[in-house]
């Protein structure tokens, strides 16, 4: 969401982030305020916001929110198309409407382009690990057959072994790997 307000012209209005922003480069000079798990209230309410972006399920941050007469905008990931619609939904909410509209659209022309360039090509059977235990492969969680990493290896021309899994990431074992056959692994792994 941070990156989405620096994309949309917003990063000027943002005061505070989480304790895990790191981009755009900007942030890291900000004041932290928590995480999904733990939200510095008193942090937040010091930094006299007038909006905070809440996740879907963090209702005792909300209703603290509520109780402070704080705005919040309430979220929850999903699907690409979710992603494209809070866009949107920050830039109405942040003065933004252009900026959000344009980037938006910037998003989706550049989705087209990787939907034509894959078009009519065999879609291998493709597995999408997001996470493991280090230097293991124990603990290894894949995405399902809804949300982001779904839609995204979709559009790049991969058939997500686990799309019949009415879920956005599934703990799976190697046996379970083996079972799906896939054709591809790609592994998501973040900058060290």
């Amino acid at each position: 969401l941070t990156e989405m307000l620096y994309a949309i012209g917003a990063g000027p209005q943002v005061v505070g982030v989480s304790s895990y922003d790191e981009y755009p480069p900007e942030v890291k000079a900000l004041p932290r305020v928590g995480a999904l798990i733990d939200p510095d209230t008193e942090r937040i309410i010091s930094l006299k916001p007038d909006l905070v972006i809440t996740y879907g399920s963090q209702v005792d941050l909300q209703a603290q929110m509520k109780r402070a007469g704080i705005p919040a905008f309430d979220y929850r990931h999903g699907g690409l198309n979710h992603i494209l619609i809070t866009i949107k939904e920050l830039g109405a909410r942040t003065g933004h409407v252009g900026e959000a509209d344009r980037a938006v659209a910037a998003i989706e022309a550049r989705l087209a382009g990787v939907r034509a360039r894959v078009a009519g090509k065999r879609r291998p059977r493709t597995l999408l690990v997001f996470s493991r235990e280090p230097k293991t492969l124990r603990n290894i969680y894949v995405s399902g057959g809804r949300g982001f990493l779904h839609d995204m290896l979709e559009i790049a021309g991969g058939e997500d072994v686990f799309n019949d899994v009415d879920k956005e990431s599934v703990q799976v074992s190697t046996e379970t790997i083996l079972a799906r056959a896939p054709d591809v692994i790609l592994e998501l792994r973040p900058e060290e």
